[in-house]
């Protein structure tokens, strides 16, 4: 079920102990789904995740979900990737 309101900070602040494995995709609500967006595109603060991680003692891999229909992942991954890096350099 679609819930825009879901707080992820909320959940992470509940979860973060637990936490094994990270999977990383950003997104945006579109009507009533979520539509997939390029890092620093979408709602995610990814900068805020990984720095509650790290605090947690956090010292797995962080997966990044490439899920876009365009580019194709040939042309996109590495954008997609770029864009990830460039979230941490604006701190």
């Amino acid at each position: 079920m679609f819930d825009p309101g879901t707080d992820y900070r909320k959940a992470l602040e509940t979860m973060k102990n637990h936490i094994v494995h990270c999977h990383f995709k950003d997104c945006k609500p579109v009507g009533e789904r979520y539509e997939m967006q390029h890092f620093g595109a979408g709602t995610i603060d990814f900068p805020w995740i990984v720095e509650q991680l790290n605090a947690a003692g956090y010292e797995g891999d962080f997966a990044l979900k490439y899920e876009l229909h365009e580019p194709e992942a040939e042309v996109g991954l590495k954008k997609f990737y770029d864009d990830f890096l460039a979230l941490f350099d604006e701190k």
